[in-house]
């Protein structure tokens, strides 16, 4: 039977090679179509194998890790350190009635000055702060000349296995303090503090041979301003101000068997010094001044002698 060209389309159409696959339109026969059948007939084709089923090929797993490496940059450091062991800060502040350790000659003389240059403690000297280290060896004696001054402690201790911060209040809630302090070219200069707190901010880290403490003086400051809205309302805003006083910095490298030591000098007898400020201070019954001991990573203890049987 004769078919007609628009079914001879039709037919080529629906009857498309093979099975599960997109149709295939064969425009062979088109020419004798008129054009208004030519678009249908694309029309048609275009739904047909919108409609269709499309097999995509499978993708082969990859070969390539999904996971991020585990070292990270901060973790090289402590490559150049035991695997177990943290870096560790444990801080001794020590105070004594003033004088027990700004004049105390026997204590600094177990002190070793070279902890820092000459000319940082020199400049750290005028502002009523001495400086230096000391032996884990001496522990024992230190500690005995400084019971022998009534002496009080506290002990903190910071670990982490990365550089970090900590702030180590020493004084608060101050009304008011006038500070005179020495920069590095002998330039004496004053400033007055209202309603502050004296901080030492301290950081440590890691090194290859032990730990590296550095450490700078702040003074944090507190102003209450008071202003009126425009409806005649008043508030009070209190900025707080921190002073680092990054002249009178200092960083020294610990190995495990070495303190650093921190008090006062002769100059902290001057009330305006910073050392003054920051180490000395007025209780009901007397007066008294601080001690810092800075013990580093790893630090040992000298094991104490069994006691003697009688």
């Amino acid at each position: 039977m004769d078919v007609s060209p628009i079914r001879k389309a039709q037919a080529s159409i629906f009857h498309a090679p093979g099975t599960g696959e997109t149709p295939v339109v064969r425009l062979s026969c088109l020419h004798a179509i008129t054009p208004m059948r030519r678009a249908l007939l694309l029309i048609s084709a275009i739904l047909i194998a919108g409609c269709a089923h499309v097999v995509r090929p499978t993708t082969a797993p990859s070969t390539e890790p999904t996971t991020e490496p585990t070292t990270q940059p901060h973790e090289i450091i402590d490559l150049l350190l035991p695997p177990t062991q943290p870096s560790r800060l444990t801080l001794w502040q020590i105070t004594v009635p003033v004088g027990g350790i700004r004049d105390n000659t026997a204590f600094w003389n177990q002190i070793d000055p070279n902890v820092v240059n000459a000319h940082t403690s020199r400049l750290l000297d005028k502002n009523g702060i001495r400086v230096g280290q000391a032996s884990a060896s001496d522990w024992p004696q230190i500690m005995r000349s400084l019971v022998q001054e009534h002496a009080k402690s506290r002990q903190m201790m910071y670990s982490g296995r990365e550089s970090q911060t900590v702030e180590l209040e020493i004084q608060k809630d101050i009304a008011s303090q006038t500070i005179f302090c020495f920069d590095p070219t002998d330039h004496l200069t004053g400033q007055t503090y209202d309603q502050s707190d004296d901080l030492f901010s301290i950081t440590f880290e890691p090194s290859p041979t032990g730990s590296r403490v550095s450490l700078y003086p702040l003074i944090r400051s507190q102003r209450t301003v008071v202003q009126y809205t425009p409806r005649n309302k008043q508030e009070e805003i209190t900025y707080v101000h921190p002073e680092r006083m990054y002249d009178c910095n200092l960083t020294a490298d610990l190995p495990p068997d070495k303190l650093l030591v921190i008090g006062t000098s002769s100059d902290a007898a001057r009330p305006t010094s910073l050392g003054h400020a920051f180490l000395v201070h007025d209780e009901p019954d007397d007066q008294y001044e601080s001690l810092l001991l800075v013990l580093p990573a790893g630090f040992k203890f000298p094991a104490t002698p069994p006691a003697q049987k009688h």
